[in-house]
């Protein structure tokens, strides 16, 4: 079983985090979340009613405003930020990743100070 920390809980982050839960295989899921009314909602309710309202995250996932907890021992990182945040959070997931650790981006747009792209 791989852990998967999920970087973001917008509505992109979860709507991908509950796709993951759901898929055939069954990893551990991490999900990492700025907001604390978010953290609240998913931890009461299951639903992020901030982001994606009237989805329910699969039970057994983990919810966590600790970065390196969310990342620690994590096989994968999926990085679902905002484009104008990326450069600094992956900054500061840089003290919780291994050399083993897979990162995958899902962040879209540019980064709005140098217009570079994310990737």
């Amino acid at each position: 079983m791989k852990k998967i920390a999920v970087i973001g809980a917008g509505s992109c982050g979860t709507a991908l985090t509950i796709a993951l839960a759901k898929s055939r295989a069954s990893h551990r899921i991490a999900l990492w979340v700025y907001e604390q009314e978010v953290a609240d909602s998913l931890r009461a309710r299951r639903v992020n009613e901030v982001f994606l309202p009237g989805f329910e995250v699969p039970s057994g996932l983990e919810v966590t405003q600790d970065l390196g907890e969310a990342i620690r021992g994590a096989d994968i990182v999926l990085g679902v930020m905002p484009s104008a945040h990326a450069r600094r959070m992956y900054t500061a997931m840089l003290p919780h990743l291994t050399p083993q650790t897979a990162i995958v981006s899902a962040t879209k747009g540019l980064e709005p100070e140098t217009l570079l792209r994310v990737t």
